[in-house]
């Protein structure tokens, strides 16, 4: 799920600001939940261009706040995507699903969030 020393590095960055860090959960979260769609739709397109775009769009930000696994598996998205393929996209499609319900359930219950 979450890398807790990356959040703690977030959280330093704004020491200062209050509103950062929630600010920055928020966006990811607007960004998760407007990007999936856009991975589950080339799926079902069977457009390896859409889906390798619409996966490394998701990709970085997961990696930047600590969401490792999200990240890996839009980088496995990505990598068939670029191929051209969506085979197999399925498998990865559902695991993403999965972990991305497991994040948001995370992200939710961190301390900044629920105030």
């Amino acid at each position: 799920m979450l890398h807790l020393e990356t959040l703690e590095d977030l959280r330093a960055l704004g020491e200062n600001d209050p509103v950062f860090f929630p600010s920055l959960l928020a966006a990811f979260l607007d960004s998760l939940n407007s990007r999936l769609p856009s991975i589950e739709s080339a799926i079902q397109q069977k457009s390896g261009e859409k889906l390798a775009l619409s996966a490394h769009a998701l990709k970085s930000s997961c990696y930047n706040l600590g969401a490792q696994v999200l990240g890996e598996l839009c980088q496995a998205l990505e990598n068939l995507g670029k191929l051209g393929n969506t085979e197999g996209a399925d498998v990865l499609w559902r695991a993403l699903s999965i972990e991305s319900i497991a994040v948001q359930k995370e992200i939710s219950e961190l301390p900044e969030m629920m105030k």
